[in-house]
């Protein structure tokens, strides 16, 4: 698949951007500028749907199901394994052993929100495989997928209503809403005049309606549940071709590095926490907070650059 130096920039971008927010969460460091940055990126979850729907290509089902396997479903069964591996850790460290907290829960955990606590982040893969299943069955004909991906959304918020969990049913109907879009909208993106239409819509969400939402739980933080899908699409169309724009010009190298590897930070970045964690608050008895929030960050850009070092080293040798 061609790459797009925009998209691998905005790809980057938004994955650090998570790995930010996580950090913030796990160190109870939710103030305002946490919420003034998640008013602005709101839709950095969607977008990774939005893309995910923008490079779709039909394929058979025979050929549908091997790339579900072996791109999406193995890392989330591998990484949730390691990650539950350093879980359990934490919780006999803690003075855990029961059955329930090492077996019982973590069976919950998937069947009701569609990832467990030592990488809670993956549900993203399962919802993804969810979402390009429905969208196979719906197909690419316009006439069926525009309406299809409008009710999509009232599925959502009829979820977020009365059905609040499994997750990974709303969030399913929600991410098809965004990868539908991503497809719609491949050839039209682009246009300078969605482009400028975009931009203002998003520029009048942040001001007059800004929005907080949470994409795993289907649940809007802060503001109109119907107002993250308008502010979101906006939001995505706009930074695309800012994007776009900008890598004319310039190449954010690292970012755009980050963008080509996303999918194994995203499936890493949690572990990583987690083993901070049970050597900063288990074995050292140290709290969570600032401090811990910057070793976290230390050790992610640690992961970083040994994924760096890694692809230098595989490109010089081929």
């Amino acid at each position: 698949m061609k790459r797009f130096k925009h998209i691998d920039a905005v790809a980057g971008f938004l994955i650090l951007f998570m790995v930010y927010t996580h950090i913030a969460q796990l160190n109870f460091l939710q103030g305002d500028m946490y919420l003034r940055l998640n008013r602005l990126v709101l839709f950095y979850m969607a977008w990774f749907f939005y893309k995910s729907g923008h490079f779709y290509r039909e394929r058979s089902w025979n050929e549908e199901k091997k790339v579900l396997w072996s791109k999406f479903l193995v890392p989330f069964l591998m990484f949730s394994l390691l990650g539950t591996l350093v879980h359990s850790v934490h919780l006999f460290l803690t003075g855990d052993s029961s059955i329930a907290s090492h077996i019982l829960v973590p069976l919950k955990d998937i069947l009701m929100f569609g990832s467990l606590e030592g990488n809670k982040p993956l549900w993203f893969l399962l919802t993804l495989i969810l979402v390009r299943i429905l969208f196979k069955l719906t197909g690419t004909d316009k006439q069926v997928l525009i309406p299809g991906s409008i009710l999509s959304v009232v599925a959502a918020w009829l979820c977020h209503t009365y059905v609040s969990v499994p997750y990974y049913i709303g969030n399913t109907f929600l991410g098809f809403f965004f990868f539908s879009l991503g497809y719609l909208l491949k050839d039209w993106e682009e246009n300078k005049y969605l482009a400028y239409v975009a931009i203002l819509v998003y520029l009048a969400f942040v001001v007059y309606l800004p929005s907080i939402f949470d994409f795993r739980g289907n649940t809007s933080i802060f503001g109109h549940y119907f107002v993250f899908p308008i502010e979101a699409a906006a939001g995505i169309v706009a930074l695309n071709n800012v994007a776009h724009r900008v890598c004319r010009h310039f190449t954010p190298r690292m970012l755009c590095f980050a963008g080509r590897q996303a999918l194994l930070l995203y499936v890493c970045h949690w572990i990583i926490y987690g083993i901070v964690q049970i050597i900063w608050i288990d074995l050292l008895h140290y709290p969570a907070g600032t401090k811990c929030a910057f070793v976290m960050a230390g050790a992610f850009c640690l992961l970083f650059l040994v994924v760096l070092c890694t692809s230098m080293v595989r490109k010089k040798s081929i």
